[in-house]
Protein backbone atom coordinates (compact mmCIF):
# COMPACT_ATOMS: atom_id res chain seq x y z
CA UNK A 1 0.00 0.00 0.00
CA UNK A 2 1.30 3.21 -0.85
CA UNK A 3 1.18 6.44 1.41
CA UNK A 4 -2.23 7.68 -0.03
CA UNK A 5 -3.86 4.43 0.43
CA UNK A 6 -5.59 5.13 3.65
CA UNK A 7 -6.44 8.54 2.40
CA UNK A 8 -8.23 7.15 -0.18
CA UNK A 9 -10.45 4.36 1.54
CA UNK A 10 -11.51 7.54 3.69
CA UNK A 11 -12.52 9.07 0.35
CA UNK A 12 -13.74 6.42 -1.02
CA UNK A 13 -15.88 5.79 2.36
CA UNK A 14 -16.50 9.52 2.54
CA UNK A 15 -18.18 9.14 -1.03
CA UNK A 16 -20.47 5.72 -0.58
CA UNK A 17 -22.14 7.32 2.90
CA UNK A 18 -22.41 10.35 0.89
CA UNK A 19 -24.31 8.38 -1.75
CA UNK A 20 -26.15 6.99 0.57
CA UNK A 21 -27.09 10.19 2.53
CA UNK A 22 -28.13 11.53 -0.96
CA UNK A 23 -30.81 8.60 -1.86
CA UNK A 24 -32.31 8.79 1.95
CA UNK A 25 -32.74 12.00 1.31
CA UNK A 26 -34.27 11.50 -1.79
CA UNK A 27 -36.57 8.88 -0.77
CA UNK A 28 -37.46 10.97 2.22
CA UNK A 29 -37.81 14.40 -0.15
CA UNK A 30 -39.81 11.64 -2.12
CA UNK A 31 -42.31 10.50 0.49
CA UNK A 32 -42.81 14.11 2.17
CA UNK A 33 -43.82 15.65 -1.37
CA UNK A 34 -46.64 12.19 -1.25
CA UNK A 35 -48.10 13.10 1.91
CA UNK A 36 -48.30 16.40 1.45
CA UNK A 37 -49.58 16.11 -2.27
CA UNK A 38 -52.18 14.40 -0.83
CA UNK A 39 -53.32 16.45 1.89
CA UNK A 40 -56.60 18.48 0.78
CA UNK A 41 -56.32 17.04 -2.60
CA UNK A 42 -58.47 14.12 -2.12
CA UNK A 43 -61.64 13.52 -3.34
CA UNK A 44 -64.71 13.79 -0.16
CA UNK A 45 -66.04 10.10 0.07
CA UNK A 46 -69.55 10.86 -1.78
CA UNK A 47 -72.00 11.58 0.50
CA UNK A 48 -75.31 9.16 0.11
CA UNK A 49 -78.71 9.51 1.48
CA UNK A 50 -79.51 7.95 4.65
CA UNK A 51 -82.06 4.97 5.27
CA UNK A 52 -85.73 5.87 6.74
CA UNK A 53 -87.42 4.40 9.01
CA UNK A 54 -91.13 5.10 8.69
CA UNK A 55 -93.12 5.68 11.71
CA UNK A 56 -89.59 5.93 13.69
CA UNK A 57 -87.44 8.22 12.50
CA UNK A 58 -88.25 12.43 13.45
CA UNK A 59 -88.26 15.70 10.83
CA UNK A 60 -84.93 17.47 12.44
CA UNK A 61 -87.13 21.12 11.78
CA UNK A 62 -90.32 20.05 13.33
CA UNK A 63 -90.35 17.08 15.39
CA UNK A 64 -92.43 14.80 13.51
CA UNK A 65 -92.37 11.08 12.57
CA UNK A 66 -91.40 10.49 9.13
CA UNK A 67 -94.72 8.52 7.90
CA UNK A 68 -94.78 9.34 4.02
CA UNK A 69 -91.48 8.16 1.86
CA UNK A 70 -92.50 10.34 -1.25
CA UNK A 71 -92.09 13.03 0.62
CA UNK A 72 -89.34 12.77 2.97
CA UNK A 73 -86.27 14.49 2.19
CA UNK A 74 -82.81 14.76 3.98
CA UNK A 75 -79.50 16.74 4.21
CA UNK A 76 -76.12 14.79 4.64
CA UNK A 77 -73.18 16.91 6.49
CA UNK A 78 -69.70 16.69 5.30
CA UNK A 79 -68.78 14.59 8.06
CA UNK A 80 -71.64 12.01 7.20
CA UNK A 81 -74.21 13.64 9.94
CA UNK A 82 -77.78 12.99 8.35
CA UNK A 83 -80.26 15.09 8.88
CA UNK A 84 -84.08 13.84 8.19
CA UNK A 85 -86.95 15.88 7.00
CA UNK A 86 -90.56 14.80 6.71
CA UNK A 87 -91.89 17.64 3.94
CA UNK A 88 -89.49 19.65 1.25
CA UNK A 89 -90.63 22.75 2.89
CA UNK A 90 -89.01 21.51 6.35
CA UNK A 91 -85.73 21.13 4.36
CA UNK A 92 -86.07 24.33 3.45
CA UNK A 93 -86.35 26.05 6.26
CA UNK A 94 -84.10 24.15 8.31
CA UNK A 95 -81.75 25.21 5.47
CA UNK A 96 -82.08 28.50 5.70
CA UNK A 97 -82.30 29.05 9.53
CA UNK A 98 -79.29 27.06 10.44
CA UNK A 99 -75.34 27.60 9.94
CA UNK A 100 -74.82 23.84 7.66
CA UNK A 101 -71.19 23.30 7.08
CA UNK A 102 -70.26 24.02 3.17
CA UNK A 103 -70.09 21.06 1.27
CA UNK A 104 -73.87 19.81 2.81
CA UNK A 105 -75.67 17.61 0.44
CA UNK A 106 -79.47 17.75 -0.21
CA UNK A 107 -81.59 14.55 -0.98
CA UNK A 108 -85.50 14.42 -2.31
CA UNK A 109 -87.52 11.25 -3.34
CA UNK A 110 -88.85 10.69 -6.73
CA UNK A 111 -92.94 11.24 -5.59
CA UNK A 112 -93.61 8.05 -8.25
CA UNK A 113 -90.23 5.39 -7.57
CA UNK A 114 -89.71 6.56 -3.94
CA UNK A 115 -86.10 6.66 -5.16
CA UNK A 116 -83.62 9.09 -3.22
CA UNK A 117 -82.01 11.82 -6.00
CA UNK A 118 -79.81 14.72 -5.44
CA UNK A 119 -82.03 17.64 -4.64
CA UNK A 120 -80.42 19.72 -6.78
CA UNK A 121 -81.53 17.66 -10.05
CA UNK A 122 -85.42 16.77 -8.71
CA UNK A 123 -87.65 19.17 -10.79
CA UNK A 124 -90.90 20.65 -8.04
CA UNK A 125 -94.51 20.94 -8.04
CA UNK A 126 -96.46 23.17 -5.46
CA UNK A 127 -100.24 23.39 -5.13
CA UNK A 128 -102.12 24.12 -2.16
CA UNK A 129 -103.98 21.22 -3.22
CA UNK A 130 -101.25 18.65 -2.82
CA UNK A 131 -101.25 17.42 0.90
CA UNK A 132 -98.02 17.23 2.63
CA UNK A 133 -97.00 16.84 6.86
CA UNK A 134 -96.42 20.68 6.80
CA UNK A 135 -98.59 21.86 4.31
CA UNK A 136 -96.24 22.77 1.74
CA UNK A 137 -97.60 21.41 -0.83
CA UNK A 138 -94.15 20.42 -2.82
CA UNK A 139 -93.65 17.41 -4.08
CA UNK A 140 -90.82 16.40 -6.17
CA UNK A 141 -89.62 14.63 -9.06
CA UNK A 142 -86.66 12.89 -11.05
CA UNK A 143 -88.49 13.16 -14.63
CA UNK A 144 -89.55 16.44 -16.27
CA UNK A 145 -92.43 15.44 -18.16
CA UNK A 146 -93.74 13.39 -15.15
CA UNK A 147 -93.16 16.67 -12.84
CA UNK A 148 -95.32 18.48 -16.00
CA UNK A 149 -97.72 16.35 -16.04
CA UNK A 150 -98.65 16.80 -11.87
CA UNK A 151 -98.17 20.43 -11.90
CA UNK A 152 -100.81 20.40 -14.98
CA UNK A 153 -102.82 18.54 -13.37
CA UNK A 154 -102.63 21.10 -10.34
CA UNK A 155 -102.85 23.92 -12.13
CA UNK A 156 -99.04 25.02 -11.06
CA UNK A 157 -95.81 25.04 -13.10
CA UNK A 158 -92.67 23.37 -12.26
CA UNK A 159 -89.73 24.53 -10.40
CA UNK A 160 -86.28 23.56 -10.32
CA UNK A 161 -84.20 23.80 -7.31
CA UNK A 162 -82.79 27.09 -7.79
CA UNK A 163 -85.99 28.70 -8.29
CA UNK A 164 -87.32 26.56 -5.33
CA UNK A 165 -84.63 27.87 -3.36
CA UNK A 166 -85.02 31.63 -3.94
CA UNK A 167 -88.97 31.24 -3.18
CA UNK A 168 -89.60 32.67 -0.29
CA UNK A 169 -91.01 30.40 2.90
CA UNK A 170 -94.18 32.62 3.58
CA UNK A 171 -94.99 31.01 0.14
CA UNK A 172 -95.37 27.62 0.90
CA UNK A 173 -97.93 28.29 3.68
CA UNK A 174 -96.80 26.00 5.70
CA UNK A 175 -98.20 24.72 9.24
Amino acid sequence: MGPHAPRARVLAIYAKGHLIMNRLSGLLILCLALVAGGCGTREPAELRPPDIVLGEDMCADCGMSITDLRLATAAVTPDGKSLLFDDIGDMLHYRTSHDLPEGTAFFVHDYDSREWLPAHLAFYVQSSTLHTPMGSGLTAFAVKTRAEAMAAEQGTSVMDYETLSAMPLTQMRMH
